[in-house]
């Protein structure tokens, strides 16, 4: 099966610092990930003022998929950004980014899994609603403005007439909730939604109490159990562990505070998934 990569004509985005936007996308084929890139541009006024993007301070904030106004995707730039760290093991740099519409596989870099690929032809309306970080965010020295600051972007598909018609539904990247000041047994049920299977389920400790993706900690969270139905325990260990079996699955060391369970890995398990 063939793919290949359509491009959307460049944006300027200087004026959309600080704001959501959403971008009209085609729903002519089966879309694997959309590929967004962006050029920092010129500052002016303040001080000296340089550029201050990083992973840790991505030029955007969260990314929304929605198909007929319903989400596809919905979450925060920043635990995507891990989640896609460790199934293709390329490291973020808070300028370029790849939002996942297939299914992956961790044991191949990233591999897209055959028939999981969105299929847009299904949908009269197909949006990508991202949220920019401000310029004051972005920047050292208070510049008053920038120009020249672009965004490319572009969606990498299976043709429509080799998409299968035995497509897979698969759940993608959805941003639960974040939690603040939680201790002792904390029982998050009710922030899960119980809506299609999980393939995984990705969480991030953090003691933080001004920013829910600073100071992560690998001791904030000690044991981890699953309960469902209040009768089964597909899942019961330490939180340590559980970043140890993430280390022998991706292949990496999961960021301070990051840990996943892992319910399946590929397209034959998906009678695992919960």
């Amino acid at each position: 099966m063939s793919a290949t990569i359509t491009s959307y004509p460049q944006k300027t985005v200087d004026s959309y610092l600080g704001t959501t936007q959403q971008f009209k996308m085609f729903n002519i084929n089966g879309v694997k990930d959309y590929a967004i890139s962006f050029s920092e541009g010129t500052l002016s006024g303040g001080t000296t003022p340089t550029w201050n993007i990083s992973a840790s301070n991505p030029i955007i904030t969260h990314v929304t998929v929605l198909a007929n106004n319903n989400p596809i995707i919905d979450t925060d730039i920043i635990p995507l950004q891990e989640y896609m760290e460790n199934y293709t093991g390329q490291s973020p740099d808070g300028l370029n980014f790849v939002i996942p519409l297939s299914d992956l596989d961790p044991r191949f870099n990233g591999q897209y899994i055959a028939d999981t690929e969105l299929p847009t032809f299904d949908y009269t309306d197909v949006e990508l609603e991202l949220t920019f970080a401000s310029l004051s965010t972005l920047t050292n020295g208070s510049p008053t403005s920038s120009s020249g600051t672009t965004m490319d972007y572009a969606e990498d598909i299976i043709p429509r007439a080799q998409v299968s018609s035995n497509l897979f539904s698969v759940r993608r990247f959805m941003y639960s909730t974040v939690l603040s000041n939680v201790s002792s047994f904390n029982d998050l049920t009710q922030y899960l939604p119980q809506v299609g299977t999980y393939k995984a389920l990705q969480m991030f400790a953090s003691t933080s109490t001004s920013d829910p993706y600073r100071n992560g900690s690998n001791s904030a969270i000690t044991n981890v159990e699953l309960l469902l139905n209040q009768t089964s325990r597909p899942l019961s260990t330490k939180f340590s562990l559980l970043r140890n079996q993430n280390i022998s699955t991706f292949r990496r060391s999961p960021s301070t505070g990051y840990a996943t369970i892992l319910f399946s890995l590929q397209q034959a398990d998906f009678q695992q998934r919960i």
